[in-house]
């Protein structure tokens, strides 16, 4: 992919992605994730490329045991105890390095935990919906800048291709530029996933990301 073929995208604050600053051509595109309703009411097996519609209004908000850094596997088991029947994916460690804030804050729509104005929010955060699918993510401090786990968001890259960077758990992941970050995105039963992240090497975005796999609910969880 070379720089030609970069494609502008409008983003949520029609702010300009900047080019070629880290040195790979990828695809500028529309991340249309809202801070508090990133519910997609894709059924199981429908392809995320369709047009999705809104589910209800969020009727719950579920709170999961404070993270630390090191190992996560029990704050990923936990959200994936909150959004079940809904898969949900993890890493068993954080990255070298990574910290865990204790309130999460919008990553996808603004650019430092400064700039947001909301009600205080534990972190991880997860919602679930009158229908019963989930939203969650887990911010995460790493490297200079954030990393934010998003499980079952709505993303609208239309016909905008990525850049191939392997599977997760068997499932294509791609790379893209967007709304001033990276995000590594993939698809499960009609749900999109991914890592968002802000002042992180691309590079370094796709190998956390190409770690993660879905987590093992115990039965009858």
């Amino acid at each position: 992919m070379n720089t030609g073929q970069r494609q502008g995208g409008q983003l949520l604050r029609d702010e300009q992605v900047g080019s070629g600053c880290w040195g790979r051509c990828v695809a500028s595109a529309t991340l249309a994730v809202s801070a508090f309703l990133l519910l997609a009411a894709t059924a199981c097996g429908e392809s995320p490329a369709g047009a999705p519609s809104s589910l209800e209004p969020i009727s719950t908000s579920v709170s999961t045991a404070a993270a630390e850094a090191g190992s996560v596997a029990h704050v990923f088991a936990e959200m994936a105890a909150a959004a079940a029947p809904m898969t949900v994916y993890g890493l068993a460690e954080l990255p070298e390095g990574a910290t865990v804030p204790a309130d999460w804050w919008p990553i996808v729509d603004v650019e430092t935990p400064a700039e947001y104005t909301g009600p205080p929010t534990a972190n991880p955060r997860v919602i679930v919906g009158r229908e019963g699918d989930a939203e969650a993510q887990l911010v995460v401090e790493y490297q200079g800048g954030w990393l934010a786990f998003l499980q079952n968001f709505r993303g609208d890259l239309g016909d905008v291709k990525g850049e191939d960077v392997g599977a997760v758990d068997g499932h294509a992941a791609s790379l893209y530029e967007v709304n001033g970050g990276v995000l590594v995105q993939w698809s499960d039963s009609g749900r999109w996933y991914g890592v968002f992240a802000r002042g992180v090497a691309p590079d370094e975005v796709a190998r956390v990301a190409l770690q993660m796999g879905a987590i093992e609910r115990p039965a009858g969880g």
